[in-house]
């Protein structure tokens, strides 16, 4: 205990002194090697294959696609259903072993596919697909996945009640991930902050009643929809990211449950404007806000400041694209939220020692999706809303 303490403690000391945010230096992406011909509605999940082909999952076309980027050819995997080969919804792709990808569905069916085939789906009864949401926290190449769940803290006992509007997230790994048939083994590795009950939840936070005429009932009282929680991330090699919000900084775990503490990262905070409240009701990306609900402005639930970043979310009011990624490099990046006085798509870059090794900017209309083994794939959303898929060499 002693040895362990002292490590940990050295660890701690050495850890990288706080930088200047003006000398970050900003990284620009290379001109993209090969660009879809065919425009996607909302890209929400990409995973190469080793042969450079890749799955992409779009949520609003329900469609699970494979790209051939030397052809162009764009074909969709599987089908409509719940019989073999078959998926209801379309959902986020997670790379297991080599060509082994875990597909999760909205409604907690899961699916391994070989390649570019759909292999096996596992019954809704499958246990780890009822503890874990469908929308993981990373995976690695044991096959290992992490998820969180969340707790409401009472006076005497602690309430569960999901993620969405906890106060508390515990962090679950589970090995064997896919495999009906292996004994199912879930350890708890970490406790994070919540969002905090002022968080507006997908499933809906209450309703208000109609006017003495008996209007119809409507959804609920005001509540901050860019509300975030520290957000982990699994990475293929079994390193641990933990991104934190006070202060905006990131620790991390490595595969012999060694914790590394990360200096804040540079910056300062930036005020929310009545803007971009009007902006984040109306979701993302933070631009062109029109007429908002003056309640909704006004209530007491928003922050005086924007959030680092901001957590995918099933609902408008959040992205559809994770804000962490794994770079192949064993690199962090982090979306950081937007606003009406900087909307471009900015993302810290951070080292295993949780130092800032630069910045990476893009349109407001271009965001990262994904990466491949040495290429990062994005996507950019035109005027009508289409969103054509970009492949970029990475670094």
């Amino acid at each position: 205990m002693g040895r362990r303490f002292a490590a940990f403690l050295v660890l701690i000391l050495a850890a990288p002194a706080r930088v200047d945010a003006q000398r970050a230096p900003n990284i620009p992406l290379r001109a993209p090697d090969s660009q879809l011909d065919v425009g996607m509605t909302a890209i929400v999940s990409v995973r190469e294959l080793r042969d450079g082909r890749l799955l992409v999952s779009d949520r609003v076309e329900n469609r699970l696609a494979l790209v051939d980027w030397r052809t162009g050819e764009v074909a969709t995997i599987g089908g409509r259903g719940q019989g073999p080969g078959e998926y209801r919804d379309s959902g986020w792709l997670f790379a297991l072993r080599g060509d082994t990808t875990l597909f999760t569905e909205p409604t907690r069916r899961w699916h391994t596919l070989d390649g570019p085939r759909i292999v096996r789906s596992l019954p809704m009864s499958y246990p780890l697909s009822r503890v874990f949401d469908p929308i993981l926290f990373g995976s690695d190449s044991a096959g290992r996945v992490l998820s969180v769940d969340g707790f409401r803290w009472g006076e005497s006992v602690a309430l569960a009640i999901g993620k969405y509007q906890a106060d508390s997230l515990v962090v679950m790994v589970a090995v064997t991930a896919g495999d009906a048939d292996a004994a199912l083994v879930v350890d708890t590795i970490a406790r994070i902050a919540g969002p905090g009950e002022q968080a507006c939840s997908p499933f809906g936070r209450g309703v208000r009643r109609g006017g003495a005429g008996g209007g119809a009932a409507r959804t609920a009282p005001p509540c901050n929809p860019i509300a975030t929680a520290e957000q982990p991330l699994l990475f293929p090699d079994g390193w641990l990211a933990v991104a934190r919000t006070r202060p905006y900084r990131v620790d991390w775990r490595d595969p012999n449950g060694r914790w590394i503490r990360g200096a804040p990262i540079p910056g300062e905070p930036v005020p929310m404007s009545e803007r971009d409240r009007c902006a984040a009701l109306q979701g993302f990306p933070f631009e062109r806000p029109g007429d908002c609900d003056r309640q909704q402005l006004e209530a007491p639930s928003w922050p005086q400041e924007l959030p680092p970043f901001v957590a995918v979310g099933r609902s408008n009011s959040a992205p559809r694209t994770p804000a962490l990624f794994a770079a192949p490099d064993g690199r962090l990046l982090i979306r950081r939220t937007p606003s009406s006085a900087a909307p471009g798509t900015r993302y810290d870059l951070v080292d295993r020692r949780g130092a800032l090794d630069g910045v990476i900017t893009l349109p407001p209309n271009e965001a990262i999706v994904g990466f491949g083994a040495r290429a990062v794939y994005t996507i950019r959303t035109d005027d009508v809303d289409l969103q054509w898929l970009r492949r970029r060499p990475w670094p």
